[in-house]
Formats: C-alpha cells, structure tokens, sequence
C-alpha cells in the first residue's frame, strides 16, 4: 500500500518521534493503538535507529521515516528528537489527513479514545493545561501552562498556520531541550481564532490510574512503576492468552492497592496530589 492510498483510507494519523533509546517505547506505542484504537495510522518519525529496531516497527505495523544525523552528544540528539516533531506534524498535516494524533513515544494508548474524538469535533486543536498544587512563578507557568506530550489537532488552515508558525521559529533551536514547548506556548498565544481545547488528565496520565485511556512513563517514573511496566508486558507479548491478561491486570490491582496504603508514609506529598486528582475529576464530571 503506497502512502496515498494510506491517507485516502485512514483519516487519522498517529504520529511519534524516536531515537534509538526510545524505539523501545514507540513499539509498544505502535502495538497499543493497533490493539486499542485501530483506527489510528501510525507514522514515526525515527533518527538514528538500528537496523532491528527499524524493522521491529514495520513489522507491527508503523509507516517508518527514517532519518540519519550525526550529533556531538546524546544530549544533543535527545533535544533533536523531542524537537523533530514540530516539523513532523507539519509534514503528516500537509498530506491531507483530517485529524492527527501526536504522543511522547513513551506512552501506551489503553483505551478507545472517544474522549478525544468528541473534543476534537468541537474545537482546531486539543492538549492538556498545566496545574499543580504548589504554587509557582509566572514565569514558569508561561513556560509550562500547556503539557504537550499529546496533541490532537484538526487539519484546517488556523492549525496548519500555528504549527507552521511553531516550526519555523524553532528552527534555529533544533539542538536545543524545551525549544519546542517554548515556541509552542508563543505559537498559541498569538494564535487568533484557533478553538483549543483541554483534553481531560486522564489522557497524559503519569498516576496510571486504571480508567485513564493514556499513559505516559514520563522518564524515570516509568522505569520505576510495577504498574506500567506491567502495562508494557501486555504488549511485547506477540499474542498475549486471556489468562495472563487477567493475571497482569490482577497484579497491578495489587500493586496499586500497595501503593495507596504506603504511600501516606513514604510520599505524603505525591499521595495528596492523587487526591486533588480525584477530585478534579469529579468537577470535570459535573460541568
């Protein structure tokens, strides 16, 4: 299948950005959103990765576009490659899909994502607005007031405009960490109107909460999670029995059942953020 009968048949492209240390991720990324939003075109956007991990992604299914650079540092190469998407979505938006879906490659898509779907039709472009409990500077709030490891976007004119815009002021700064969400903040500040939406936390979830459609490792927490490790055993298995899905999701009930009990001890702070959490969502549910 040639990449124009693709964008004929699939309206929706999911799009992430990797380097050899996340190829890792991405594929059970890819493998996730096959399983639980087929509906989804995968394209990823790969830099420097190695032959296995090249032909891993393909052979689950991923449209892969390979690029190769020769970087000073791998600090260098990460900044790059968090910064490649800019241009990526502007690439996926001019061949005509009519809606995209970006994801940080360390995330796992758990569930359909209707939530998603019903925002997008009502508004260009959807994302997550920062908060937090402590209380921070203003000038750190500019820098953080989006969290954009997943993006949703419409492709209309006002979006192309806005991501072109964020590209082409990047440009210069492709080497550098948090140049993308710092000219992406500008890019929709000066946005005029562009309809953005909040997508719900549930949808860039670093608590793993079972219900949340989303997950995201968010570096080390990842890593350091039973439970979304445990996730990501779901799908590196090729064809996971009934019985070790259910013996998986039964482990991670222990787990965060572990975790709610010991974590008024170990980490008062980080378990009165799960609570704020939980409340959120119950005003959410009644608005």
């Amino acid at each position: 299948m040639t990449r124009g009968e693709c964008t004929q048949q699939l309206s929706t492209a999911l799009v992430l950005v990797c380097n050899e240390a996340y190829a890792n991720h991405a594929y059970i990324l890819v493998r996730s959103a096959k399983k639980n939003e087929p509906t989804l075109y995968p394209i990823v956007f790969g830099i420097n990765l190695s032959q296995s991990a090249k032909c891993r992604l393909i052979n689950c299914g991923a449209e892969l576009r390979s690029e190769f650079h020769v970087f000073e540092s791998k600090e260098i190469e990460r900044s790059f490659a968090a910064n490649r998407r800019m241009e990526a979505l502007r690439e996926v938006l001019a061949e005509g899909y009519e809606r995209v879906l970006y994801c940080d490659a360390d995330s796992i898509i758990r569930r359909p994502l209707k939530i998603v779907w019903e925002l997008l039709d009502e508004c260009d472009l959807a994302l997550c607005h920062f908060y937090r409990i402590k209380p921070i500077s203003r000038a750190d709030f500019q820098r953080m007031k989006y969290l954009s490891g997943v993006i949703a976007l419409r492709n209309n004119p006002k979006v192309n405009h806005v991501v072109s815009r964020w590209s082409q002021d990047a440009q210069a700064h492709m080497n550098e960490w948090f140049a993308d969400q710092i000219y992406l903040i500008k890019a929709l500040d000066d946005a005029r109107g562009l309809r953005i939406g909040s997508l719900p936390l549930s949808c860039i979830d670093w608590t793993y909460a079972f219900g949340s459609p989303l997950w995201v490792a968010k570096g080390a927490r990842g890593k350091l999670s039973l439970i979304f490790r445990l996730e990501v055993l779901k799908y590196k298995i090729e064809a996971p029995p009934f019985l070790i899905g259910v013996t998986i999701t039964m482990l991670q009930g222990i787990c965060r059942l572990g975790e709610f009990l010991w974590r008024p001890i170990t980490r008062p702070r980080t378990w009165l953020h799960s609570l704020t959490r939980i409340r959120i969502k119950k005003i959410e549910g009644h608005q």
